[in-house]
């Protein structure tokens, strides 16, 4: 499991981003005891793909981009409109 935390639940001040409960940074295989430090700027170290969206990226939808190269294309293979089982 890979994930960033935005931080919340500040201790003192919505402010001092130190005194987040739940700090500001990247968890690795679960491992919630370290918080490593991010920059959200830099392009090797945040990256997604599409693989499990319901979006398509030119260069594949395994190909991970970060969020400033990303593309945002539908690909939405759903129920088309109108939706038949709606209720009344």
């Amino acid at each position: 499991m890979r994930a960033i935390s935005n931080g919340d639940f500040p201790q003192y001040d919505v402010n001092d981003l130190s005194g987040f409960y739940f700090p500001r940074g990247a968890i690795l295989g679960r491992d919630l005891s370290r918080v490593l430090d991010v920059n959200l700027n830099d392009l090797s170290q945040v990256q997604e793909d599409v693989s499990h969206a319901r979006y398509h990226y030119s260069a594949g939808k395994y190909t991970p981009l970060h969020p400033y190269e990303g593309e945002t294309t539908p690909h939405y293979t759903g129920p088309q409109p109108p939706a038949r089982h709606r209720r009344q």
